[in-house]
């Protein structure tokens, strides 16, 4: 579509790619999400992420704006561009203090307390799933890095939604 131009690749994972890109209309940066898996299973989950994150509005959950189909048939989703790191990149740099750490659990458990209301569970949630967001100011004297964006709903299941997952197959990271 020409409402976003790509701007560069932002990273890679098993099911696509995720680019940077210009939302000409908003004038604003945001992430779409392109898949690339072919596999009947992998477009079920990438609708079933996108339905998700389209009933999901919370300021701890990344926005979903938009989603479509690329020119060559391959869906994709238009999500917020978040500035900032993964919680595990976070980690990896040392622990954070007890009063950051107990804001950034709090805010974690929002985004999954909200999701919960609406019947969803993340089934993936580990330290790369969350974004640290870096913002010019967070609306109150918490520290700034606490603000926090839950991400990746790929394998996120809603209340009665068709399941894509095979009986005994292992999902998510275990060792979460």
């Amino acid at each position: 579509t020409d409402r976003y131009e790509i701007r560069e690749l932002a990273g890679r994972g098993g099911m696509g790619a995720v680019y940077r890109a210009l939302d000409r209309q908003a004038g604003s940066d945001v992430a779409i999400k392109v898949v690339s898996a072919t596999e009947p299973s992998d477009l079920a989950r990438f609708d079933r992420e996108a339905r998700v994150l389209m009933r999901l509005s919370h300021r701890y959950v990344v926005g979903c704006r938009d989603r479509g189909v690329t020119d060559d048939g391959r869906p994709f989703l238009v999500l917020d561009w978040l500035e900032g790191e993964t919680l595990a990149d976070r980690l990896g740099a040392g622990l954070p203090n007890v009063p950051e750490a107990l804001i950034l659990a709090g805010r974690v458990a929002r985004a999954l307390g909200h999701a919960h209301e609406q019947g969803v569970v993340h089934r993936d949630l580990k330290p790369s799933n969350v974004v640290v967001v870096e913002t010019a100011a967070d609306g109150g004297s918490l520290p700034v890095a606490s603000n926090v964006k839950l991400v990746d709903l790929g394998l996120a299941l809603a209340r009665n939604a068709n399941r894509v997952t095979i009986e005994g197959q292992i999902i998510g990271t275990p060792s979460y």
